[in-house]
Order: C-alpha cells, then structure tokens, then sequence
C-alpha cells in the first residue's frame, strides 16, 4: 500500500523547488533589465548635454555643456517646414562655421558651441521660417549620436524630440 503522506511530501518538495526555480530566473531577468536601463541612461548623459539653440536669423547653436568633448560633430539634415502642417517643404544644408571641408567639426570641446548656418542647395541664405534639424555626433565613450530637433520660430529655444543611440548598448 502507497504511504500517502510520504508521496505528498516529494510533490511538496518539487513544487517548492519549481517555485523557487521560477522566482530566481525571474529576479534575474529583473535585475538584468534594470542593469541595461542605468547602462542606457549612464550612456546618453553626456548626449543630453548637447543643447541646440535658435540665434536670430537663419543661424543655430550647438553648444556642449557636458564636461567632456564630443567628436565629428556634423549636420545631416535640414528642413524647411510647412509650420501650419508641420510638413518639410524644402531641403536645406547646414554649414558647420569653423568645419572642416566636409563640414564635420571634429573636436567640440565641453562648454564650448559651434554654430550652424542655414544655407539652402545654391549656397544663399536660407528663407526664415521652421526648421527640422538632425545633428549627428560621437560621445567621449565613442558612442555615436543623433538628435533630432524643430525649431518653430528665429527667437525659440530648439525643443529637443529625441536622442537615439546609434551603437550597440
């Protein structure tokens, strides 16, 4: 005959095991992410250091305010927008003052700015109005970086909509 409590106690013993299996890959996985997120955000603190400003005019700022350098700073493209449907209606360039030929500022010292202008396909001055810009720079960690943002009017401060890490994490 089956000694009924000793056969409870076995299914006891493996469902306290399965239990606790479960609850430590679960912790695991927890502390994994949790791990990744401080990771991601350790990583884009000097990124969100890097403020882009209107000046008057069809000029803007790139101004790092982290206390380390940021490398290859370059504009990869700029907007005209259509401020009533938010809509680009018009490509434009950026020429970085104090860029090299390809227009790359290669250094960007902390506290110091580099200064954008607006310059449409022939080279003249940009027309006045809503610019979408994206800006794309190397960390001192040697993360690569670009920040999108939309300027609404020549006296607003850019708002800026994102940073997005190019490298791996």
């Amino acid at each position: 005959m089956t000694d009924w409590w000793a056969d409870s106690a076995g299914w006891a013993t493996a469902l306290g095991t399965i239990g606790a299996t479960v609850t430590a890959l679960t912790l695991a996985w927890r502390t994994r992410q949790d791990a990744a997120a401080e990771r991601a955000d350790r990583d884009a603190a000097q990124a969100r250091q890097v403020v882009l400003r209107d000046l008057p005019g069809t000029s803007m700022r790139i101004t790092n305010f982290s206390v380390a350098p940021i490398l290859y700073v370059q504009v990869q493209h700029i907007w005209l927008m259509d401020m009533d449907s938010l809509r680009p209606v018009e490509q434009l360039q950026g020429q970085l003052q104090g860029g090299d030929p390809r227009g790359v500022c290669i250094v960007l010292p902390p506290q110091e700015s580099v200064i954008v202008d607006v310059i449409t396909q022939t080279g003249a001055p940009a027309p006045g109005g809503g610019y979408a810009l994206t800006i794309r720079f190397t960390d001192s960690a040697g993360l690569d970086w670009e920040r999108r943002s939309a300027r609404a009017s020549a006296s607003a401060s850019v708002a800026l909509q994102d940073i997005v890490a190019l490298a791996a994490a």
